[in-house]
């Protein structure tokens, strides 16, 4: 639905509004309101509906359409107002602006990791803004500093896409250790011929160590599901060591290690699982990249940003990784013209490791949950204390 303007009770006699019902074209829900304390929004869309919007309930503008389940269930929403974009893509910061100064006063924003808060959007919605939901772990995109100046509640939808990632992260150590892409553009050019001992030749995963930076939730999964491969054992880096994580990957074991310096010369492959954070960006360059063995292996599923994707670059270039999986990279949507397609060895993918249907269902309907209770001061599902 797109919104056109904000109607007061005292103009919705109006010649315009007359002929959107006598045309049909614009049934309105409800009787129509003479009491100073309503307002009518013409929206429009599919049905051209006229929805009733009373000043008493709060609302929440969906900057974007999430899945198809969860905005039907908006419908059944009675405690709250949604305002909808009808945006199916990145909703314009522009765009944004305008629907929370022509919807106002607004209490809560649902977005998702595409769409970047900032001071002026935050200025926008102005003092009514009781909380912003957004669909997604990562909260980069947010201001979480004047959120926090604003008490501004945040919520967001962690460990309910911990396995999607997980299994993506499996399949991306697969092929980048067996060379599935280079094996595939092969095939599709005509160049599969003779047998050749040594055309193709990958690396197994049986009996070797597996670097993880960041053993949270999704890292622990990944290697819960790399132990059937029989790889040798696990080190991981992080901030403290995780003793009831490590047990559950007994055998082959887990080691931590507080010096990523340290834990690199070790990996035979590295999947990177940490949330980016100042701390975190880009702690993944040339020096520490050049640390790892050569023909090492390396998978992010994590950030772009936690990765200095020049100095991966260089580093492929020279020859000293045996291949890469990515899922996220720097910029996204990635530009046709980025050095990384033009690579060997490079399996990448455009953002996929929460996208199962299973997934972004359940992600979409926390993501509501979490802007109904935020605003109305509930308990949300899942809330980043700030």
């Amino acid at each position: 639905m797109r919104l056109l303007h904000a109607l007061s009770p005292s103009s919705i006699a109006s010649s315009t509004l007359r002929a959107h019902f006598a045309s049909g074209k614009a049934p309105h829900r409800g009787p129509i309101a003479t009491s100073s304390t309503r307002r009518w929004l013409l929206l429009s869309g599919t049905t051209g509906a006229i929805r009733h919007l009373s000043v008493a309930k709060p609302r929440i503008l969906v900057a974007r359409e999430l899945t198809e389940d969860a905005m039907a269930a908006l419908e059944k929403e009675t405690r709250v107002d949604f305002i909808r974009t009808g945006i199916r893509e990145v909703c314009p910061k522009d765009t944004m602006i305008r629907y929370l100064k022509e919807s106002a006063p607004i209490s809560g924003i649902i977005l998702t990791l595409t769409e970047k808060v900032d001071q002026e959007i935050l200025d926008a919605a102005g003092p009514s803004l009781k909380a912003i939901s957004t669909m997604s772990v990562g909260y980069e995109h947010i201001p979480t500093p004047l959120l926090k100046e604003r008490s501004i509640r945040l919520g967001y939808t962690p460990d309910v896409l911990t396995d999607a990632v997980a299994e993506i992260a499996v399949g991306l150590v697969l092929a980048a250790c067996r060379k599935f892409r280079d094996a595939e553009e092969e095939l599709r050019a005509g160049k599969w011929g003779a047998w050749n001992p040594t055309w193709m030749a990958g690396m197994g995963l049986t009996g070797k160590t597996v670097g993880i930076v960041g053993l949270g939730s999704c890292g622990v999964e990944v290697a819960r599901r790399l132990v059937p491969f029989k790889v040798g054992r696990f080190v991981y880096q992080g901030t403290r060591p995780h003793a009831d994580k490590e047990r559950t990957l007994t055998p082959p074991g887990a080691t931590f290690y507080s010096s990523l310096d340290e834990m690199l010369p070790l990996c035979d492959v590295l999947v990177i699982t940490c949330a980016l954070t100042p701390q975190t960006q880009g702690i993944i360059n040339y020096g520490r990249l050049k640390l790892l063995p050569k023909g090492a292996v390396v998978v992010n599923v994590a950030r772009g940003g936690i990765v200095v994707q020049p100095d991966l670059v260089r580093v492929v270039r020279e020859g000293h990784l045996g291949g890469v999986g990515l899922d996220v990279m720097t910029p996204e949507p990635l530009p046709m013209d980025d050095e990384l397609l033009r690579l060997p060895g490079m399996t990448l993918l455009p953002h996929l490791g929460s996208a199962t249907r299973e997934t972004r269902e359940e992600m979409s309907q926390i993501t509501i949950n979490n802007a109904v209770n935020g605003v109305l001061g509930e308990p949300m599902p899942a809330e980043l204390k700030l």
